[in-house]
């Protein structure tokens, strides 16, 4: 599977479950919305996880990607911020639903930096061979 295309795919599931959990704040049960929200929190830091790995070493010695990148960790940075917060709060605090809206747009920043600049940047400078290892090393990655 194209490497660039699961990340993709998993922003956009991670977008939408968070989208369900603030559309349904006010009517699930708080455990409910807990245990979702913990939930969500683990995959973006399991995305997170992956996206790093994957993308880090492939982008040395390529200063436009490495900037771009930067920028990417420095988003992660916010958005894990926001997550610390989120854990610090009650479900049932006034503004929890305020910081999930918070987060996603964040997210959304995030998942637009990566699909419009860095993942069209590291598609047009690595080579064929480049892409080929990181797809190699994607596919072990995830069998694991």
């Amino acid at each position: 599977m194209d490497v660039f295309k699961y990340l993709d795919l998993d922003h956009q599931r991670i977008d939408q479950q968070l989208r369900t959990l603030i559309e349904h704040y006010d009517q699930w049960p708080i455990r409910e919305v807990f245990d979702k929200s913990v939930r969500i929190f683990d995959e973006v830091r399991h995305h997170f996880e992956l996206q790093e790995s994957l993308l880090c070493s492939s982008i040395r010695g390529m200063p436009d990607a490495q900037k771009m990148m930067n920028q990417c960790l420095l988003d992660r940075k916010n958005i894990q911020a926001e997550i610390d917060g989120l854990l610090m709060s009650h479900v049932d605090d006034a503004d929890f639903k305020e910081q999930l809206q918070t987060l996603l747009m964040k997210i959304d920043n995030h998942i637009r930096l990566s699909h419009e600049t860095l993942y069209v940047k590291l598609r047009e400078c690595l080579s064929p061979k480049a892409l080929l290892d990181l797809e190699v090393e994607f596919e072990q990655m995830i069998l694991v």
